[in-house]
């Protein structure tokens, strides 16, 4: 057993494996790809003629848009629709011949929470509590809200331990888990 130096006050952080010594490479980075079974969402605005409302709502509702409000203008015969859509399915609305205009929502509007599951991967040589303290307050930034935390193995001989944290974030920030290179796995 060998003293490890003490992270505490960089818990966020991967050191770099030192040149001539033995074990595994400690780093591994998650592609995009690999985080299939995560929705991520978009904010859009849709505009549309007031009169195709009805169907253009059905439509949208079975193309999995999530609509968060609506702006109504007295002189105008067009309307806007805004809220989320899941990138996978941003394709099914060309197929939708109502719609006038599509564009990204620069709207402040608070999204709706989604549950996760996130697995995490720290290193071994960072103290767990710190870290995971840490890790849930910079996610908390982003509208994180921890539920749970289960410490799947914590055994000082190898060098990272695995947790799993459970909680929800608004469904247009799910982006932001997987820019973190402890994140190896997300279920929703």
């Amino acid at each position: 057993y060998l003293p490890q130096p003490d992270y505490t006050e960089l818990p966020l952080h991967y050191d770099l494996k030192k040149q001539n010594t033995t074990g595994s490479i400690s780093y591994y980075v998650s592609y995009p790809q690999e985080f299939k079974n995560i929705p991520l969402y978009t904010p859009i605005d849709i505009v549309i003629l007031k009169d195709k409302y009805s169907s253009v709502i059905k439509k949208l509702s079975d193309a999995g848009f999530i609509m968060s409000g609506e702006e109504i203008s007295k002189d105008s015969p067009y309307m806007v629709i805004f809220g989320w859509i899941d990138d996978s399915k941003f394709n099914k609305l060309k197929d939708i011949n109502e719609i006038e205009r599509i564009s990204i929502s620069t709207r402040n509007i608070k999204a709706p929470p989604k549950k996760l599951l996130i697995t995490v991967k720290v290193p071994n040589n960072r103290n767990i509590i710190s870290f995971i303290d840490k890790f849930t307050s910079k996610l908390a930034e982003y509208g994180f809200k921890k539920e749970n935390i289960e410490i799947i193995s914590n055994d000082k001989k190898y060098r990272f331990s695995i947790i799993k944290i459970k909680g929800t974030i608004p469904l247009d920030k799910t982006k932001v888990i997987l820019k973190s290179p402890f994140v190896i796995d997300i279920q929703s």
